[in-house]
């Protein structure tokens, strides 16, 4: 899936923002820019209602103390490609993604 194939939508909650979402194997991407500018986004990856961190997309923490973000912030239209790349890598090439037309609550 390319950056491109992504179909954006107003935001649910945040007034001027886009969200697109795709179900990838098992795993559903929420990719939102809650300014609208097309800028920057934030990925979200979540795997039944829930989010998920997943190894070579989401940052390693630095010990055990550290905490990192479920939300992937401040990414370019590249990053988010990238981490599409990464995600169908991890599920299979063969895997299809699906547009979502729900919103998360």
């Amino acid at each position: 899936m390319r950056f491109t194939d992504l179909q954006f939508l107003p935001h649910p909650v945040q007034a001027g923002g886009i969200q697109a979402k795709a179900q990838m194997g098992p795993y559903e991407v929420s990719v939102v820019d809650l300014s609208g500018e097309g800028k920057n986004y934030e990925v979200a990856i979540f795997k039944d209602g829930r989010f998920v961190q997943l190894p070579g997309i989401h940052p390693d923490p630095l010990d055990e103390m550290d905490w990192v973000d479920d939300v992937i912030h401040y990414q370019s239209p590249d990053n988010v490609e990238g981490i599409l790349l990464k995600l169908a890598l991890i599920i299979g090439e063969n895997s299809q993604p699906k547009p979502v037309d729900k919103v998360l609550n």
